[in-house]
């Protein structure tokens, strides 16, 4: 009898431990589905969730409307575990997925593919872990989000990266793999001629956006208007899955911010 009771009291911590800590719900119109009515939102990890948990942006100031982030399926959701923010400062450029994860354990949710994608980590203050893969090179970005929607890479990155632009390391990465793939073909024939590569063009400088333009732009803004504002971005990244295409238009500020504009469809969702 004790150790059935034993099972049953473990059972449940068990289960109490995977469940999500909601701190907050509301209730609130829901405009994405005709005839779906009211839907509950859930305040975990101090950001606001959808039942299907998408994130949910409270609205502006003299608004009414909460903004989901992406359409269903978007991103691929796994849990709401918080994780530890102490751990965004083991990471380091190029590492892989595998390598990520055993760091941090499993993102809370992802976008894109292991290979060209986003993996999201979300600590219990709200703060938000943003982790980019750039193609075989691996970890190529890793920047914390407060709550405020103020991002800053995270301080080991940022220190591997020492200024540098991460394109122009990529591109000297591919450079390098080129040469010593080439040497190793050459290597043991007698009376070849190497020629140098020519060095590649320097990047050109980092473009910088007036913050007050940004501001001028909202969610449900054209994909034409953005980059008739703005600009062309420093970088960009997109995909294109059964919802149509997915673009991240990310933009330097002149008050030494970054922010990151998501469009589905030639359509602004999110302003970051």
């Amino acid at each position: 009898m004790k150790q059935a009771a034993s099972a049953l009291i473990f059972v449940c911590h068990l289960l109490f431990a995977q469940s999500p800590i909601v701190t907050a719900t509301k209730w609130v119109n829901n405009w994405e589905e005709k005839g779906k009515g009211r839907e509950q939102l859930r305040k975990i990890n101090g950001r606001w969730w959808s039942e299907d948990n998408r994130e949910v942006h409270p609205p502006a100031q003299e608004g009414s409307f909460w903004t989901l982030d992406s359409k269903p399926g978007t991103c691929q959701f796994f849990h709401h575990r918080p994780f530890q923010l102490e751990r965004a400062e083991s990471l380091h450029l190029w590492m892989s997925p595998q390598a990520v994860e055993a760091v941090l354990g499993q993102p809370n949710r992802t976008l894109g593919t292991n290979e060209h994608g986003f993996w999201f980590y979300y600590a219990a203050n709200g703060t938000e872990l943003s982790v980019r893969f750039m193609g075989d090179a691996g970890l190529g970005e890793a920047k914390l989000i407060d709550l405020d929607e103020k991002s800053r890479s995270v301080a080991s990155i940022e220190s591997e990266l020492g200024g540098r632009d991460i394109y122009k390391l990529l591109q000297e990465r591919a450079t390098t793999k080129y040469q010593d793939r080439r040497a190793s073909k050459l290597s043991g024939r007698p009376s070849v001629v190497t020629v140098p590569l020519d060095q590649a063009d320097p990047a050109p400088p980092k473009r910088i956006v007036p913050a007050n333009a940004v501001a001028t732009l909202s969610v449900g803004a054209r994909r034409q208007d953005v980059l008739s504002r703005l600009g062309e971005p420093s970088s960009r990244y997109a995909i294109t899955d059964d919802d149509g295409s997915h673009e991240s238009f990310t933009y330097d500020l002149d008050n030494g911010e970054t922010v990151v504009i998501r469009l589905l469809r030639g359509i602004v969702t999110a302003l970051r």
